[in-house]
């Protein structure tokens, strides 16, 4: 393939307002990442071209003890796939951490065009879920989320599910302007300030004339809603997913 992407994921090892995360943590502290490598593993494709696992740490982790299960296990994804592993304080939730690793990827030199950023509970759909999001990160649209809103009197254009690809020169451009690839405001850790991040990180690329769209017109999404433990979904139901949540019964496709 003519394009690289750099496969971006935070992580938090502590508990949810989930039960059912909270019973798969219990089981296995390291069901997320397991996931994920599940899915790596098995990656048909050759375009990625790094894996970027950042950990938001709290104060009751054990940083050897999270090395040495990367170090175990990063081996089960292609050799010719780059892996970094990062860690962080456990503050601006996803967002923090995925400024962080395109902050850290954009001190080097690849040949990556994009990110696909993922919070660790969601996951592509089957292995070619994330090409329609490249298809659509051209041009002017430097984030291709899935379900975006824009053109709202209240808000700005943000992402409301916010799965999906980033430019990674749109990235780069701004990251040169602003000293940060996104926006992030500062807060209490809290649900309240997460929205706020949420509302507001696309922010320096909308001042610099990005724009930010979703790929709701062809496919659909799920969302969990963590308080009631019900999928959500954005788009027309019949179409094929893109992004589904890691526990979706129905999904995924490549199991």
């Amino acid at each position: 393939m003519s394009f690289k992407v750099n496969y971006l994921v935070t992580f938090y090892f502590g508990s949810r307002n989930n039960k059912d995360y909270n019973t798969e943590i219990d089981k296995g502290k390291f069901f997320f990442p397991e996931k994920h490598l599940e899915f790596l593993e098995k990656y048909p494709h050759d375009n990625i071209g790094k894996v970027i696992f950042v950990i938001n740490m709290t104060p009751y982790d054990n940083q050897e003890e999270i090395e040495n299960y990367f170090r175990e296990n990063s081996s089960r994804i292609s050799d010719d796939v780059e892996f970094r592993l990062l860690f962080r304080s456990n503050t601006e939730f996803c967002y923090g951490g995925w400024n962080d690793g395109i902050a850290d990827d954009l001190n080097e030199d690849n040949d990556s065009e994009y990110y696909f950023c993922i919070e660790e509970d969601y996951i592509l759909a089957d292995y070619d879920s994330m090409f329609p999001m490249i298809e659509r990160c051209k041009g002017d649209v430097a984030y291709v989320c899935s379900h975006s809103v824009n053109d709202h009197s209240n808000h700005i254009d943000h992402a409301s599910h916010v799965e999906g690809v980033l430019s990674r020169e749109a990235c780069k451009k701004v990251y040169e302007k602003f000293g940060s690839p996104l926006y992030i405001i500062p807060g209490n850790n809290d649900y309240p300030h997460a929205w706020r991040i949420q509302e507001t990180f696309f922010k320096y690329h909308l001042e610099m004339g990005y724009k930010i769209a979703d790929y709701l017109d062809e496919y659909s999404s799920n969302f969990l809603d963590t308080g009631s433990m019900s999928i959500r979904t954005f788009g027309d139901k019949e179409t094929k997913r893109l992004i589904i949540p890691i526990t979706d019964g129905e999904y995924p496709d490549y199991q």
